[in-house]
């Protein structure tokens, strides 16, 4: 998807020189994949001791859900997929 946005330079560059990414794209995707990520955890920390109750199986699942391995055909760009339907019902279920 393409879009227009205004990003401080200084900002763009430090983060550049600091991540060693080539490319000012691969900045910004790194950028929103640590963002992402960082608030996943955070949601999950929330729930702790509010009847936060998953498997074994279940965290697993939404590990396999989220790290496919290369051999059977899954995501080998290098970047990491969207939560699952049954990651996000999972979620959900716990928090209800």
């Amino acid at each position: 998807m393409r879009s227009t946005i205004d990003v401080p330079e200084s900002l763009l560059k430090d983060a550049q020189d600091l991540s060693g990414l080539r490319t000012k794209r691969d900045v910004v995707v790194a950028a929103l994949e640590v963002f992402v990520r960082a608030q996943r955890i955070a949601r999950l920390r929330a729930l702790i001791g509010k009847g936060f109750a998953l498997t074994q199986e279940d965290l697993e699942e939404m590990r396999a859900d989220e790290y496919p391995p290369e051999s059977d055909g899954g995501n080998t760009s290098g970047e990491n997929t969207p939560a699952s339907g049954r990651e996000t019902e999972l979620c959900q279920r716990a928090q209800s």
